[in-house]
């Protein structure tokens, strides 16, 4: 379905501070990319802003630290499987 949204690989929320790893495509293949947005109410309707307050700020560095945290640990997850060939026990070094 084209209006579908994508799953996201990864999430993180902090009060009202949101971060998303997406996979996007690009020439040399699928990379990861970020997305930070603060999440309000309007009428029973939750939407995003890209714009934080002064009090937003420890929590977006946070949200951000965090996703860069799951990034490090998780490459493997960010541009699918990965495949290893199984090491050759004669070259192995000790």
């Amino acid at each position: 379905m084209p209006n579908e949204k994508a799953k996201p690989l990864y999430e993180f929320q902090l009060g009202r501070i949101q971060s998303q790893v997406l996979k996007a495509q690009g020439p040399n293949g699928r990379f990861p990319t970020t997305k930070i947005v603060r999440l309000y109410e309007v009428g029973g309707t939750t939407r995003e802003a890209t714009t934080f307050s002064l009090n937003d700020l420890p929590a977006v560095a946070h949200v951000a630290y965090r996703t860069w945290e799951w990034l490090v640990i998780h490459p493997q997850e960010q541009n699918g499987p990965q495949h290893h060939e199984p090491a050759d026990a004669a070259n192995e070094a000790f």
